[in-house]
């Protein structure tokens, strides 16, 4: 069974394709040790996360 996506699914995973694109030509800062560098990307996860809670919300 196939599910469609929503226009708020739509929005959120074209959004997330464009910041990715953006974070990906982000360079990394030379001094940032590994540890540093897996927090900064939980803490990027966890607000994208947010963001899409909230989109989800606003376009049901």
């Amino acid at each position: 069974m196939s599910k469609t996506k929503s226009s708020a699914d739509l929005a959120t995973s074209d959004w997330r394709h464009k910041t990715l694109q953006a974070r990906s030509a982000r360079p990394a800062t030379p001094t940032e040790t590994p540890e540093q560098r897996a927090r900064r990307l939980a803490r990027w996860n966890n607000e994208d996360r947010a963001i899409e809670r909230m989109q989800r919300e606003i376009y049901q």
